[in-house]
């Protein structure tokens, strides 16, 4: 099987269960993204530890797990918002651990055990939130939906346009092959799709699609570019393996981790 049909079928296989999970109802979607979410840093803790620096994989994959736990349980009206506040201290035990270990780099392995669960975990736990924007009672599997669509629209306009027309660099020094010719492209497929979106999902605007559209664009690039960096500072193609054609986890979701915070903090805000 060549590259392009392997592609076009974890593309498939992969869409399909994500969708299917968003669409079945708020344990199916909350259960696929803590795997997610989980996976997606063990991916991250693994490729710094090819690196020289001792990341407390068990301990930050523990944090991730109480954490994604408390926010479902306040999401579906478990608990109060106040248990939200144990994973602060949680972050705290990295410290503590570390002492004991001995490491000729104890602050490298806390500062990546540590970003790992916010640049990865957080992000995830706000995805989680984005249906329950509008009403805090009810799933609202169509906001999700909403936001996958643009961030979808976005990275597949700016690929087919940059494939194109693409001339004039991005940011070359970190990622060569994007242009400014795809990220326009791709901002105009998200923002016809956000049009789109005000017409079939009308709890929220016009307006306020719009602007969730390009805080994607706008924020989601330089997930994208951060995520490039990441990579270009360790010296690998690829995240992982895990998605036969596309990398790892972290490769698929590197415009959703920043740009997820973005939207749910403007939609809060507006709502």
């Amino acid at each position: 099987m060549n590259n392009f049909w392997r592609r076009t079928f974890t593309s498939i296989i992969f869409t399909g269960t994500l969708l299917g999970c968003i669409f079945y109802g708020p344990y199916s979607f909350f259960i696929l993204f803590s795997l997610i979410a989980l996976l997606t840093l063990r991916e991250f803790y693994v490729i710094i530890a090819n690196h020289g620096i001792q990341p407390q994989q068990v301990t930050g994959l523990g944090i991730a797990v109480v954490m994604l736990l408390t926010v479902i349980l306040y999401l579906i009206g478990i608990v109060r918002p106040a248990v939200l506040f144990i994973n602060v201290p949680l972050l705290f035990i990295v410290l503590i651990y570390e002492l004991y270990t001995k490491s000729e780099k104890p602050f490298h392995n806390i500062a990546f055990t540590i970003f790992g669960v916010v640049y990865i975990v957080v992000p995830f736990t706000l995805l989680m939130a984005i249906p329950y924007l509008t009403s805090a009672a009810t799933y609202q599997w169509h906001l999700v939906f909403g936001y996958f669509l643009l961030v979808w629209a976005s990275d597949t306009g700016a690929y087919l346009t940059g494939m194109a027309f693409g001339k004039r660099k991005l940011f070359e020094r970190i990622s060569p092959k994007k242009s400014w010719e795809g990220s326009i492209g791709g901002m105009l497929l998200n923002l016809f799709l956000a049009w789109c979106c005000s017409k079939w999902f009308p709890d929220l605007d016009h307006l306020t699609w719009t602007i969730t559209g390009l805080l994607i664009v706008i924020t989601g690039t330089f997930g994208d570019l951060a995520e490039s960096l990441l990579k270009r500072t360790l010296n690998i193609k690829d995240s992982g393996n895990l998605l036969p054609g596309h990398g790892g986890l972290l490769d698929r979701f590197d415009a959703l981790l920043v740009s997820v915070p973005f939207v749910v903090a403007f939609l809060a805000l507006v709502r």
